[in-house]
């Protein structure tokens, strides 16, 4: 018998969702700048530069930009910038040559040791993650092929193609009033923040994105009772990629991610500040299409030896995005020295398990708050506090099958109290994904074997056992599905359901 087939394009896909890239160091302090006495805050962003693969191996480098903010030997408050490269090695089982890779991360855990003044030693987690892709072409059993002993099982199943990957930058440069209630602008010392995008709509030939950059800016004022001040301030963007690739009907995800920031205030007027960022972005695009597929095949009268081909795809959704509160107590640690007044308090949430439930997405993660207050007798101090927590939000599933990938950034910090225990306050930005991922096997190829052993033909009964599908019952007695009577109103019929089976 001949077998004929015809050939299916389709996307191989994979998600590496939590690759861990720890990077430590000495940073230096810049040429003409006081020694350290007290480092009162360090925050920091990540970029991937570049990624590939090779021999099985997934590889990535970028750089790590911090913003060193601390207490001098003179008591004055002092700022720099330094920034830090970073590589890894990750294996796959996926091992392609030809798959495109699209990366990025964000800057995780960070902790840090003044040495001597003069340095200071920093150990942080770089969070990535990567989007493997390629587009292959299979032949397949075409599933049309008649003969009167031949079953087969069939399955209408959507695939994706990959139509491009790619990144790009947009530079935001806009000017930011400082409010009122707050004092003038002396010196910018230290800034941070993120970009997340909200909405993306794609064109023939193009991609609209908005989203929104949250800034944090810690200054010196010219109040010389209250020096230092904190501001925070959202700003909206938008940018347009071009691919030809993309097109109305397009699957695309793209994700935001802030690569550099720099604040100056104007040299006409304090209460304003001039701000530049450069925002990276990611962006992959999916086409989607339908294909009649064999997903299983047996001969009634001979043995039949099948080929099998897996598309695996793993899609990420656009994200929803969704603000949360939460209130937390912490204590500072007994070493540390008591709180006379907060000065400023930022959150770093991270996600660690996230799963939906009956339209709530349930989440649970570390959220480390960096603290900047006054004491009674130390001066400016600052800590650092890791709190466990539990929350959730409404959300309506697309799929219910789907895992959920969250990214989470703290959009604002207040800790109210003082001594040993505080109050928290912290508003987190929440930027839901659904990541789903699908497997769909098909027969490749089927050859005949020499003619099975005489089977027995005639009427027989048979017990379900509960775990055994009606195709799965009809294959193994090598007899046609629609010869079974007594049908159960499911696929599967319930342990001992007594079925009637006429073999020919």
């Amino acid at each position: 018998m001949q077998f004929n087939t015809h050939t299916v394009t389709t996307e191989q896909s994979f998600h590496i969702p939590d690759i861990q890239i720890p990077v430590e160091g000495t940073i230096p302090l810049p040429e003409g700048i006081a020694p350290i006495q007290t480092v009162l805050d360090i925050a920091g962003t990540a970029e991937v530069s570049e990624v590939s693969v090779c021999d099985g191996k997934l590889y990535l480098e970028g750089v790590a930009h911090f913003k060193i903010l601390y207490l001098d030997a003179h008591n004055e408050f002092t700022g720099f910038d330094a920034e830090t490269e970073f590589s890894h090695l990750h294996d796959l089982e996926y091992t392609d040559q030809l798959v495109q890779a699209l990366a990025w991360c964000r800057l995780g855990e960070l902790n840090h040791t003044v040495t001597d003044g003069h340095s200071v030693y920093i150990q942080c987690l770089i969070e990535a993650e990567t989007l493997l892709s390629c587009n292959r072409s299979y032949p397949v059993l075409d599933p049309g092929t008649q003969d009167r002993f031949l079953q087969h099982r069939t399955a209408d199943v959507t695939l994706s193609r990959l139509g491009c990957m790619r990144t790009g930058k947009t530079c935001l440069s806009t000017q930011v009033r400082v409010p009122q209630s707050l004092p003038a602008v002396k010196r910018v010392l230290s800034e941070h923040g993120y970009a997340i995008l909200h909405k993306i709509v794609p064109e023939e030939g193009h991609a609209a994105l908005e989203g929104e950059l949250r800034l944090f800016i810690v200054y010196e004022s010219t109040d010389k009772n209250a020096p230092l001040q904190y501001l925070e301030e959202t700003l909206p963007f938008s940018d347009i990629i071009a691919d030809d690739a993309l097109q109305a009907h397009s699957k695309v995800f793209a994700i935001a991610g802030l690569e550099s920031v720099a604040t100056q205030p104007d040299t006409q007027n304090t209460d304003i500040l001039n701000i530049s960022a450069v925002i990276h972005l990611c962006l992959s695009c999916h086409h989607t299409h339908q294909e009649n597929i064999v997903e299983d095949l047996y001969h009634e009268q001979q043995d039949i030896r099948l080929t099998r081909v897996a598309f695996h795809s793993d899609s990420i959704s656009d994200a929803v995005c969704t603000k949360k509160v939460l209130r937390l107590s912490a204590e500072l640690p007994s070493d540390t020295p008591e709180v006379s007044r907060v000065l400023f308090a930022r959150a770093y949430p991270r996600i660690l398990n996230a799963h939906q439930q009956d339209g709530t997405a349930m989440m649970e993660g570390i959220l480390t708050v960096a603290l900047c207050y006054t004491t009674m007798q130390s001066g400016i101090r600052s800590t650092q506090l890791q709190l466990p927590f539990e929350t959730e939000v409404a959300y309506t599933a697309l799929d219910p099958a789907a895992a959920l990938q969250v990214y989470a950034f703290g959009a604002y910090t207040v800790a109210e109290g003082s001594g040993k225990e505080l109050e928290l306050k912290a508003c987190l930005d929440l930027c839901i994904h659904e990541v789903r991922s699908q497997t769909v096997y098909a027969v490749q190829d089927a050859a005949l074997e020499a003619p099975a052993a005489r089977k027995q033909t005639g009427i027989f009964i048979y017990y379900a056992d509960g775990k055994e599908s009606l195709w799965d019952i009809a294959k193994k007695f090598k007899i046609n599905r629609q010869t079974i009577s007594t049908l159960p109103e499911t696929d599967v019929p319930p342990q001992g359901h007594k079925l009637i089976l006429v073999s020919r």
